[in-house]
């Protein structure tokens, strides 16, 4: 097992449709997060002797990064135009190249509900999006995918 760095994680999108997917890497990312988080519900009774107790509740998959704004660039136009549009994105967020054995992450539909542009002085003009899993598929007729946890095998 090697440690990745931030440098040898990958960010993929679907140019393609749903069913047959041609998968692009998204290489204008700066910096990317995703938060994987369950939501705590209450399930205190008097069987917990007055200590709070939790269940897990719903899932939090939530996606955020930056990208370099380059307006003369297919990746960066795909995804302002995915934001504008509204349109779900087909994701794959990895540890490494989707082609290679053993890289994992997780691949689902992904909405974009923010975008940001960042005009620092001393930095490259960065677009900062944020993204949340989709009840939509890419495509009227396709269904969501959920966030699951992927390898390549």
């Amino acid at each position: 097992m090697t440690i990745p760095t931030g440098l040898q994680c990958k960010a993929y999108y679907n140019s393609g449709t749903q069913a047959t997917p041609v998968w692009e890497e998204a290489n204008l990312i700066i910096n990317l997060d995703l938060k994987f988080a369950w939501d705590k519900v209450a399930a205190s009774c008097r069987k917990s002797g007055g200590v709070k107790q939790y269940v897990h509740g719903e899932r939090d998959d939530e996606v955020s990064f930056s990208l370099c704004h380059d307006n003369a660039d297919t990746v960066w136009e795909f995804w302002r135009n995915a934001a504008i549009t509204k349109n779900p994105v087909h994701l794959q967020i990895l540890d490494g190249d989707n082609a290679e054995s053993g890289t994992e992450g997780y691949t689902g539909t992904y909405g974009i509900f923010s975008m940001d542009e960042s005009q620092q002085l001393s930095s490259v003009v960065e677009d900062s999006f944020g993204l949340a899993p989709s009840a939509n598929g890419i495509t009227a007729t396709d269904s969501a995918i959920v966030p699951v946890r992927m390898s390549v095998a």
